[in-house]
């Protein structure tokens, strides 16, 4: 029946972790949960119904015009009232810091606020999502995030629903006389279920239930977007089904802990897209009871893949910036003595009485300047090196190097093949882009069988430039992937590992990143500058 719906989704609003209120067009509060009344101090009797921006009260210590209030207004006028606002689709975010919540200690808030629409497409309103990131906000250099885990009333959340449900019945029994009232009590809550699933699947978050065999039972439109599944091709599937399987036996023992023993828990786990890669997700389950009884269990879900990768790539950066300080500081410490020693190699192969010893002395000095030549790429690895970047083309840059790098493919009967699109000047050391561009093309050279071929492309998308090198080897092992960039770290019999820790530092020197794309049918390097 709608109205058990109805209920149910009003409960899934009301234990939201999240701090979350709904008004109507006219601004009158028709939605304060829990997770609102514990922040503000506010229970949802005292403001349930109110306009007038009433809701900001307990926040601010005044009125005043919440996020949900700045729908189709310019961003920048939005940006005069919040910080670190931006917009995506119709959904706007923000930061603000608010004095008034928790007893006047004050905490900065993260906000999101979209528009809800009826079912003919008109506004019907708003809702406004509040989260406390006070101690994200002193974690912040270490990329941290704290989320609130969800409460552990599923008992209570029970009896509520058997009450409600029973009030429900009754009133509906009581009205069944007035058959003419019966259809319009029906279409309002039809209305309203249409409205809390709007809701539902307005958020930002992946919420789906199973049942006791863990078989997914529903699921909301954060779950398509970040698995790839169309909602049919999702329901009724076993979640293990979504999980690699060197995670299996954990997961699979985390939900018979959940249905046999009806407790909550809070983890972080790998799951896998349809196209075969890897999502990240931090998950807070809660078992389902009914009449006393576990049936299933629901979560509710945060895609934190951005952040793994921003995790990945900043203990990437911290290993060669101690790299780079090693450089700098024992670079020329070594260098000194093997200039010493070289020229003293040089006076005496030169001596009439060393002459029979010339192979031994030209290997020596060979060994010395590949040793040099080591130690060159090692101090490149120094944060602080100097760099003189201009504005200039990278396609520019790309061409003049192209003979150069079709000549050392040719020697091999390999081919490199230049795909450049018109793209913006950027702010660019000449000399280091030479370094960076000849090792990624290079690598490529040694990775592709006689016949293959290098592609060097060039693109803008969205507020980035990207140079991407792909070839067409065999892909490089999964397991080294995460130590790709690593000074010393190889799959070359004769390599050093340097090449591409040099490539990790130029590209960090121009605020840019490098990103890896790698199968069995071949490896992509993307180099992608942010544009100022």
């Amino acid at each position: 029946m709608p109205t058990d719906n109805h209920e149910r989704l009003l409960d899934i609003i009301d234990f939201l972790p999240d701090a979350t209120f709904v008004v109507d067009c006219s601004g009158k509060v028709i939605v304060w949960n829990r997770a609102i009344e514990e922040m503000s101090g506010v229970s949802r009797e005292a403001i349930i119904g109110r306009g007038g921006y009433t809701y900001s009260v307990p926040f601010y210590g005044y009125s005043k015009p919440g996020l949900l209030d700045f729908f189709g207004v310019d961003e920048k006028e939005i940006a005069r009232q919040y910080k670190s606002v931006h917009k995506k689709s119709q959904t706007l975010y923000a930061e603000v810091f608010v004095p008034q919540i928790y007893q006047g200690r004050g905490g900065y808030l993260w906000l999101t606020a979209a528009p809800l629409y009826d079912n003919e497409g008109h506004l019907a309103g708003g809702i406004e999502c509040i989260r406390d990131i006070t101690d994200s906000k002193r974690l912040e250099e270490e990329l941290y995030q704290h989320r609130h885990r969800l409460e552990n009333l599923v008992q209570e959340r029970t009896r509520e629903l058997a009450c409600a449900n029973e009030l429900l019945q009754r009133e509906i029994h009581e009205r069944s006389c007035v058959e003419e009232t019966l259809r319009g009590s029906e279409k309002k809550l039809k209305e309203q279920v249409d409205y809390l699933n709007t809701l539902i699947e307005s958020m930002n978050e992946l919420f789906y239930t199973y049942d006791t065999n863990a078989n997914i039972v529903f699921i909301n439109y954060k779950c398509w977007d970040v698995l790839g599944y169309q909602r049919e091709e999702l329901l009724g599937r076993n979640l293990l089904e979504f999980v690699p399987e060197k995670n299996k036996a954990e997961i699979y023992s985390a939900i018979q802990v959940r249905l046999q023993q009806g407790v909550p828990g809070s983890y972080e786990t790998e799951i896998i897209h349809k196209n075969g890669s890897s999502r990240y997700v931090r998950l807070n389950v809660s078992p389902v009871i009914k009449d006393g009884r576990i049936t299933g269990g629901m979560v509710l879900a945060e895609d934190i893949s951005e952040q793994k990768r921003v995790e990945r790539e900043m203990a990437h950066l911290e290993r060669l910036r101690i790299v780079g300080e090693m450089a700098a500081t024992i670079g020329h410490e070594v260098r000194n003595p093997m200039t010493s020693v070289r020229g003293f190699l040089q006076l005496l192969g030169g001596k009439a009485d060393c002459l029979k010893y010339k192979e031994i002395f030209d290997l020596m000095l060979e060994e010395l300047d590949r040793a040099n030549g080591i130690i060159t790429d090692f101090l490149s690895l120094a944060r602080n090196k100097p760099v003189k970047k201009v504005m200039q083309n990278i396609n520019i840059l790309v061409q003049s190097l192209f003979p150069l790098l079709q000549a050392d493919a040719s020697k091999d009967q390999k081919n490199v093949v230049l795909v450049l699109d018109e793209v913006p000047d950027l702010l660019l050391d000449a000399k280091e882009m030479h370094q960076l561009i000849l090792n990624l093309v290079r690598n490529g050279l040694e990775a592709i069988p006689t016949g293959g071929r290098v592609v060097i492309s060039t693109a803008a998308a969205y507020s980035e430039v990207i140079l991407a090198v792909q070839d067409d080897g065999c892909g490089i092992d999964p397991t080294m992937l995460d130590k790709l960039g690593t000074p010393f770290c190889t799959t070359k019999d004769n390599g050093t590992g340097l090449g591409l820790a040099v490539c990790y530092s130029i590209a960090a020197r121009h605020n840019a990143c490098i990103t890896v794309d790698s199968s069995p049918l071949g490896t992509t390097f993307a180099v992608r500058f942010k544009l100022s």
